[in-house]
C-alpha cells in the first residue's frame, strides 16, 4: 500500500473475464453512474459525515464506478489521507485526479484486501450484482480496522408494492417484471438490501444502524431516467421473456417520461462501527453456506438500533 502522500496511480483496464449484466463503461455505463450520482450521493455522503470522516483516515471505495464518492472522500481526508478507489475496470475513474487518491483495477471476488487497514470501507449497489456477495462481504468487512467503519448501501425491489387504485400514479409495468425475472436469472439480488442488516449482525457486527430511503421520481426525473436507460440497454434481454412484448416495452418507456407517472426506489444505508476487537469470525478468514458456519442470527431489533440521516 502506497503512502499517505503518494501521487495518483492509475491501473489501465484489462479484460479479466468477469462480466457483469450491466454495461458500466460505455454510454450506459456513463449515463447511469451520472445519474445514481444526482440521485444518492446526498444520502451517502450525509452518512460519511455521521461516521465522522476526517483529515488522515484512510478509506477504502470498492466498487467506485465513476468516482464520485472517491472525490469527496479524498477532498474529506485531505493530504495527510488516503483513499483508494477500486473497480474492475478503472476507464471512468482515470477522470478523477486528486493527489491522495490511488485508483486500483481490482476483482472484488478473486484479488486480495488488506486485512484490517481502513479506517472506513464504503460500497453502493455492488454486492446485490455478484452472485459470490457473501464471500465479498467478509472480505471487505475484514478490511476494516479494529474501531473502524463500514458504510453499505444497497437496493431493495421488492418491500414497496405499487398501490392498486384508478386514482394513483404507480403501476407495476411488464418491463419491470421482465427486468425483474432476467436480473434473477443472472444472479443479481434486487431485494439484498432487505436482509443485509441480519447478515451484518451475524458477521458479529453490533449496533447495526440502518435506515430505508425512499425516493419518488416523476417521469423525466433523474430517477425515472435512470430506470429508462437500464431498460434502454436491457432491450432484447427483456423482450425474450416473454412477459412483454414490442409494442408494450414501447408503452412503458413512454410512461416513464410522463410527468404523473412515478418511480419509487427504496435505498437501504447501512452503517456499523467494528468493535475495538477482532471478531472471531474474522480471524476465520471464510463464511460459507450463507454465514451458516456462523450459527443463528442474532435477535437484535432493528428498530432499536435506527440511525436517522
Amino acid at each position: 500500500m502506497p503512502s499517505k502522500n503518494s501521487s495518483q496511480q492509475i491501473t489501465r483496464p484489462e479484460r479479466t473475464g468477469r462480466t457483469y449484466v450491466l454495461d458500466n463503461v460505455e454510454r450506459y455505463g456513463q449515463v447511469r453512474y451520472k445519474l445514481l450520482s444526482k440521485m444518492f450521493d446526498g444520502i451517502t455522503t450525509r452518512a460519511l459525515r455521521i461516521a465522522g470522516v476526517r483529515s488522515g483516515w484512510s478509506c477504502l471505495e470498492a466498487g467506485a464506478g465513476a468516482g464520485s464518492i472517491a472525490h469527496w472522500l479524498a477532498r474529506r481526508v485531505g493530504s495527510t489521507g488516503h483513499v483508494l478507489a477500486t473497480e474492475l475496470d478503472t476507464t471512468l475513474l482515470q477522470r478523477v485526479s486528486v493527489p491522495n487518491l490511488e485508483v486500483r483495477q481490482h476483482d472484488l471476488l478473486r484479488d486480495p484486501l488488506p486485512k484490517r487497514t481502513f479506517d472506513l470501507v464504503h460500497m453502493r449497489l455492488v454486492l446485490m450484482h455478484l452472485p459470490e456477495r457473501d464471500q465479498v462481504l467478509v472480505k471487505v468487512a475484514d478490511a476494516v480496522k479494529p474501531g473502524g467503519w463500514l458504510l453499505l448501501e444497497e437496493f431493495d425491489s421488492f418491500s414497496l408494492a405499487p398501490m392498486n387504485t384508478p386514482e394513483s400514479c404507480e403501476k407495476l409495468l411488464n418491463t419491470t417484471a421482465a427486468f425483474r425475472q432476467f436480473m434473477t436469472s443472472k444472479g443479481v439480488d434486487l431485494g439484498y438490501g432487505r436482509g443485509l442488516g441480519s447478515l451484518l449482525l451475524k458477521c458479529g457486527f453490533k449496533n447495526v444502524r440502518a435506515e430505508g430511503a425512499i425516493s419518488l421520481w416523476p417521469g423525466g426525473s433523474s430517477g425515472s431516467r435512470f430506470v429508462k436507460s437500464t431498460y434502454e440497454e436491457l432491450r432484447e434481454p427483456l423482450l425474450r421473456t416473454g412477459l412483454v412484448d414490442e409494442a408494450g416495452y414501447a408503452n412503458d418507456l413512454s410512461r416513464l417520461d410522463h410527468p404523473i407517472f412515478c418511480s419509487r426506489l427504496l435505498l437501504w444505508v447501512f452503517l456499523t462501527k467494528t468493535a475495538k476487537s477482532q471478531f472471531c469470525w474474522v480471524e476465520a478468514g471464510s463464511c460459507p453456506d450463507q454465514f451458516g458456519c456462523l450459527g443463528p442470527a442474532l435477535s437484535h431489533s432493528s428498530a432499536a438500533n435506527r440511525l436517522t440521516i
